[in-house]
C-alpha cells in the first residue's frame, strides 16, 4: 500500500496534477488506503511554497458493496456531476468498479477528448503475467462468457479496451513464479515439509508453493519479527504484568510503514 501511495504522489508531482476526484467501494481496507492518500496529500501540500497551487480532492464518492446493476446509475451520476470540476479520477479496490467508471467516462465521450484520465490503484494485483491480467482482470468481464464478450465486436469488453487509452493502473510488483529466488524458496519449503510431519516421497519434489503461500509466509514472518522486537523492548514493562503477545496494536504499529524485502 505504501508503494502504491508513493507512486501515485510521484506521478501527480511529475505531471503537475493537482485536482482529482476519488471514487471507491466502502470497505475497511479501502478506507485505510483512502486515509493514507489524504495523509500523503497533506504531507505533499506542506512541502509546497505558499504561492504554489495545492493538491486538492474535488469530490469523494463511496459505493456501498459495488454491484454492476445497483451501482451503475450512481457511477454515471458521479461522473456527470464531477466532469466539469475535475479531469482526473482515482479509484481503487474492486476492479469491476474501475471498469464501470471507465465505461461511464467512455459513454460521455470523456475518453476521446484526451483531457481526462482514470487512475486505478490495484492493491490486489497478483496475476501471473500481463497477458492474463489484461484478458481476465482489467478488461474482460469474467461474469460474461467469452462468446458474449470477445466474440462480439461491439461488446462492453471491446469498448473498455478502446476507452482504456484514458486509463492508467498502478500495481504492486507480484511474486515472479519463474524467478531463481522463488525457485529456491519453494525448494527449501519442500525440504522443510519433514518438520511438519509430512513424509517425503517421489511426488513431494513436484510440489510448488503458490504466490499466496508466499504472501502468507511473509505476513507470518513480519508479525513474528515485530513481536520479537516488542518483547525485546518491553522487558521492564513485562515485569509489571505487561504481555506483549496480547498487544496487537503495538505489534502492527511495528509492521506498518517499513520497507521489507520478501523472502520469496
Amino acid at each position: 500500500m505504501g508503494r502504491l501511495r508513493r507512486a501515485f504522489i510521484a506521478l501527480c508531482r511529475e505531471h503537475n496534477w493537482k485536482k482529482f476526484t476519488i471514487i471507491y467501494e466502502e470497505h475497511p481496507a479501502h478506507e485505510e488506503l483512502y486515509q493514507a492518500l489524504r495523509q500523503a496529500i497533506d504531507v505533499e501540500n506542506a512541502r509546497l511554497e505558499p504561492d504554489e497551487i495545492k493538491y486538492s480532492v474535488q469530490n469523494v464518492s463511496k459505493v456501498i458493496r459495488f454491484s454492476e446493476v445497483q451501482s451503475e446509475k450512481l457511477i454515471d451520476s458521479v461522473v456527470e456531476q464531477t466532469k466539469d470540476i475535475t479531469r482526473l479520477y482515482v479509484t481503487f479496490g474492486n476492479v469491476r468498479l474501475f471498469r464501470k467508471i471507465l465505461m461511464s467516462m467512455g459513454k460521455m465521450g470523456l475518453t476521446d477528448s484526451q483531457q481526462y484520465l482514470l487512475i486505478y490503484l490495484d492493491t490486489d494485483y497478483n496475476w501471473l503475467n500481463v497477458y492474463h491480467a489484461m484478458n481476465n482482470h482489467f478488461f474482460r468481464n469474467t461474469m460474461i462468457d467469452l462468446q458474449s464478450s470477445w466474440d462480439v465486436s461491439n461488446s462492453s469488453d471491446h469498448r473498455i479496451i478502446g476507452y482504456s487509452r484514458a486509463a492508467l493502473a498502478i500495481i504492486p510488483t507480484p511474486v515472479e513464479l519463474n524467478s531463481e529466488r522463488f525457485k529456491k524458496f519453494w525448494e527449501q519449503a519442500v525440504k522443510d515439509l519433514a518438520n511438519f510431519g509430512i513424509t517425503k516421497h517421489e511426488h513431494t519434489w513436484s510440489i510448488k508453493v503458490n504466490r499466496f503461500a508466499c504472501y502468507l509466509y511473509d505476513a507470518v514472518y513480519l508479525y513474528a519479527r515485530a513481536l520479537h522486537e516488542l518483547i525485546e523492548e518491553t522487558t521492564d514493562r513485562q515485569a509489571h504484568g505487561y504481555d506483549p503477545t496480547r498487544d496487537g496494536a503495538a505489534i502492527i504499529k511495528k509492521v506498518l510503514n517499513r520497507k521489507y524485502l520478501s523472502k520469496c
